[in-house]
């Protein structure tokens, strides 16, 4: 699940702060934010990152690039991505197409009508690959439904008003048909104050139970109520994460429902960004934190040190009972992606110089004319990717004229004595 759009927006600017001489891309700095999984095909993977969407369609053997411009976005706007078993990769947007269709990575759509460009904050494919789309802002708040892979979504329910935000949007994947079981968190504004809400719906978004938020601790204005993760084998069981809890601009709360969102336990508390809880299928659940580590608990309840402290960790997600890392792709290992089948022990599948090119489109698409004509090779040397096609320049700095030995530059850029030292 993504992140806020302020915390986006918050890790660009610190970014940009404490690393100036580090390669930008699309003036953010390069990082792994998400992984998806087409269901039932191993083969075809979309990672998902600060600079675009880096795929492939042969299990990893090949991955090429996808940037932002042919999905519809730019800027710190990270979008909320979902694949049905065709093969069909939504995107939320920030264009005025609202959801993006692709099927090939090559040509993307806007949502038909009703949806059309309303905007959309949250996309989830259930496990009967029904597309539940929750509109947030402006004038629609409402959910809408596609039971025929988006040839058609249309408007379900409406659990709150127009003007609310929807925050996250999460199936139970052991749930489907007629009963499918959906989480939804947002807020409302009130008088400039946040007013946070949380849903829950037993009949696939036809009907929404609100449920009570009296559990929680909010540290300040800046804090949002996220569902983290629900069981894979019990719809019952589920995580939520308050995020920015204490307040402070950073650090995140865990909490634990076993009785479908009605009594709420805090099981977890830090003073990083708590950015993954997985609930693995053996029922052991794993927590991953930006820079503070990875853990593990097989009760779900107590979480002990960190079983690994590396790599910062952005996302983590289990898919075939492998776990799957997403990282900033530093040295020493330069691991974008990495999987493993023990928390904390990892193989890097993936660095960005291992990009191969641009998603080959006709000519046309904004995948061909953008991406790969116009910014395949500045993205190349702003990240490294290897690609002897690409000239790169390093730009030199300089440095001015400068002072014989023994004299010092002056504000108004003359050469005078060095002062006598003390």
């Amino acid at each position: 699940m993504r992140r806020s759009l302020l915390f986006s927006m918050l890790v660009t600017v610190a970014v940009a702060l404490a690393a100036p001489g580090a390669a930008r891309a699309n003036g953010r700095f390069p990082q792994s934010i998400d992984v998806h999984f087409k269901p039932g095909d191993d083969q075809v993977m979309a990672l998902q990152v600060t600079f675009g969407l880096i795929v492939t369609t042969d299990g990893g053997a090949h991955w090429r690039w996808v940037c932002e411009e042919a999905v519809g976005f730019g800027g710190v706007y990270d979008p909320d991505y979902a694949f049905t078993s065709s093969g069909l990769l939504l995107a939320t947007t920030t264009s005025a197409d609202g959801l993006r269709l692709t099927r090939d990575f090559c040509n993307w759509s806007q949502a038909p009508a009703p949806l059309g460009n309303t905007f959309a904050s949250q996309v989830e494919v259930g496990s009967d690959d029904t597309i539940f789309v929750a509109a947030a802002g402006g004038d629609d708040a409402q959910i809408y439904v596609s039971d025929d892979d988006g040839a058609t979504i249309a408007p379900r329910s409406s659990p709150g008003v127009a003007g609310d935000w929807w925050e996250s949007l999460t199936v139970a994947p052991s749930t489907s048909g007629a009963t499918t079981r959906l989480y939804l968190t947002g807020f409302r504004l009130v008088s400039g104050l946040k007013q946070r809400m949380m849903f829950r719906s037993d009949d696939a978004a036809t009907t929404w139970v609100p449920l009570p938020i009296t559990d929680f601790a909010f540290g300040g204005e800046g804090a949002d109520l996220q569902i983290a993760a629900v069981s894979p084998t019990d719809p019952d069981l589920v995580y939520a994460r308050v995020f920015q809890a204490n307040g402070m601009g950073i650090g995140d709360d865990i909490y634990r429902s076993v009785d479908a969102g009605q009594t709420w336990t805090r099981v977890f508390q830090s003073g990083d960004n708590v950015t993954a809880v997985v609930i693995r299928q053996s029922g052991q659940v794993v927590l991953a934190t930006q820079q503070s580590g990875v853990h593990v608990s097989t009760d779900g309840v107590t979480f002990g040190t960190p079983v690994a402290t590396t790599p910062a960790a952005y996302c983590m997600q289990e898919h075939g009972g492998v776990l799957y890392l997403c990282s900033n792709g530093f040295l020493p290992d330069e691991m974008a992606l990495g999987t493993g089948a023990t928390a904390g022990t990892w193989t890097p599948i993936l660095a960005y110089k291992d990009i191969q090119d641009a998603v080959s489109c006709a000519e046309g698409t904004a995948e061909h004319d953008v991406c790969a004509v116009q910014r395949w090779c500045p993205t190349v040397c702003q990240i490294g990717f290897d690609d002897p096609d690409c000239v790169c320049v390093t730009p030199t700095i300089d440095a001015g004229p400068g002072c014989p030995a023994g004299q010092v530059l002056t504000d108004a850029g003359s050469c005078v004595a060095e002062p006598p030292k003390d």
